[in-house]
């Protein structure tokens, strides 16, 4: 690999969560053989490389890293000889190419994953506060989630963010008092912490209601800092398509194998490479097992190698359409609990 900035960083980090990602997989009586190649500068032809390393027959390619060789190594994707792109959500050539698979999931699905879970997650007892702002950067999906709420028969009611907490109290008051969901049209800090002390005096003023709230991924940066309890005490759910929880006992294993091997600690970016080379490995590595070359869209086999919670990524996929390939259909729902436990909720 050319190169030594951030990019170069990001893409180490992945391999080495990889072969930490190996060792179950090997003490399951798996067989694995990894070939390295250093792939050339951006601006340089990638064929010659391509050249021997589908000499070799390889079961997946993984990679490359720059999109500038996403044409070129995409093209060489058969049944036989998967690729699997790690490293970008950005990658054209999965519309028009089979048995091409992108690991993190594209902005222009996680609209609609985010409403299939939603729908999947809460009844129709949950009535929907949609909370709109003057300038929210997520009016899209609130859009789309009230045209979706109204078709499914979900009681929604809007309300103004610049609202008091009295005011919403006189719009919900000749609601049911059972759930109310408060959802705003922006992840910004700011609509964050003008919303939480409010729903916080709304438990005073309606106390035969609940009251939670629906946010965004941004959010989970805020999560250890000093929004950590009033997430928790507002009962919020988190969307994201993906979420490392570093203190379950899997994800500090994890940490503490990666910093014994490698000496250092995790790139801060999103998502995070290292558990994601490893969710690659036990997800798509253990379905290659389990369903050899037709594997693509299957969910894991009970039992199986590829049956293991992931650290980071719901790695299963969807196709694209026909004669496309596969994107990675992960999506969480984060939920920080009153009781301050975290957990993670995933499509079915």
């Amino acid at each position: 690999m050319v190169g030594n900035g951030v990019e170069h960083a990001r893409s180490i980090e992945f391999y080495r969560g990889m072969l930490l990602g190996m060792q179950p997989l090997k003490q399951a009586g798996v067989n694995l053989l990894v070939n390295t190649y250093n792939e050339p500068a951006p601006n340089t032809s990638i064929q010659p490389l391509l050249q021997n390393v589908v000499a070799q027959k390889p079961d997946v390619i993984v990679g490359p890293l720059y999109p500038t060789h996403f044409g070129d190594v995409t093209a060489v994707a058969t049944q036989q000889m998967k690729v699997a792109i790690p490293f970008s959500s950005k990658v054209e050539q999965v519309n028009y190419r089979p048995h091409v698979f992108v690991l993190n999931t594209p902005l222009s699905y996680e609209t609609t994953l985010a409403l299939n879970l939603f729908k999947n997650s809460f009844t129709k007892n949950k009535q929907i506060v949609l909370i709109h702002t003057a300038n929210g950067n997520k009016k899209g999906f609130t859009q789309a989630l009230q045209q979706m709420g109204i078709a499914a028969g979900y009681s929604i009611t809007p309300l103004s963010a610049s609202a008091t907490a009295a005011e919403m109290k006189t719009a919900l008051a000749n609601k049911p008092q059972g759930e109310f969901l408060f959802i705003p049209d922006d992840a910004s800090e700011a609509t964050l912490s003008l919303l939480l002390p409010k729903l916080k005096a709304l438990r005073q003023l309606l106390p035969g209601a609940r009251f939670s709230l629906m946010g965004y991924e941004n959010w989970i940066a805020l999560s250890e800092g000093n929004y950590k309890l009033p997430l928790h005490e507002a009962d919020t759910y988190i969307l994201s398509s993906t979420y490392f929880y570093p203190y379950t006992s899997a994800a500090k294993a994890f940490t503490a194998a990666y910093q014994h091997w490698y000496k250092s600690d995790f790139q801060p970016c999103r998502p995070l490479m290292a558990p994601l080379g490893y969710d690659f490995c036990r997800a798509f590595l253990g379905g290659l097992v389990t369903y050899g070359h037709s594997f693509a869209t299957q969910a894991p086999q009970k039992g199986s190698v590829a049956d293991a919670p992931t650290l980071q990524s719901d790695l299963r996929f969807a196709s694209v359409g026909k004669g496309a390939g596969y994107v990675s259909r992960s999506m969480w729902l984060v939920h920080f609990k009153p009781d301050l436990s975290i957990i993670k909720i995933a499509a079915k």
